[in-house]
């Protein structure tokens, strides 16, 4: 049987940060672990090998064809899930920030879009921050 290790992830996020949010969210899972490592893998998993020296053939483009694939379906579900149609051209990164910037600015004045709760208040604004900033 293969030894086991153990890895701690220690984080910690200001309260007020999208970061906290997220975590928070995650924990609350009933299979938090296995939904991170999901994510980690489909993102990081094909440069881990390659990086350990896999450097070509059949297994390392499997592995990327497997994160290629659970990345595709991840947007797929996010698509449905959040009513967003699939782009029928590569995006226009310019004409995207003033689209962004013109949606910002009219649910400002949107009173159906505004939320009352001040936790999420909270959280609309750093939404906005992190949109505007490309990060926060």
């Amino acid at each position: 049987m293969s030894e086991r290790r153990n890895f701690r992830f220690r984080f910690q996020p200001y309260v007020s940060t999208l970061d906290f949010g997220l975590l928070e969210y995650l924990k609350g899972m009933k299979q938090c672990n296995e939904l991170v490592l999901q994510a980690v893998r489909a993102y990081w998993l094909p440069y881990a090998l390659r990086d350990l020296g896999l450097k070509k053939g059949q297994a390392l483009k499997k592995a990327v064809e497997s994160s290629i694939f659970a990345l595709e379906s991840r947007i797929e579900q996010l698509r449905n899930d959040f009513g967003i149609e699939s782009p029928r051209r590569v995006p226009d990164v310019n004409y995207l920030t003033s689209l962004v910037e013109k949606e910002a600015s009219a649910s400002d004045s949107d009173s159906d879009l505004m939320v009352s709760s001040p936790e999420m208040d909270k959280w609309t604004e750093l939404a906005a921050v992190h949109v505007d900033t490309g990060g926060l």
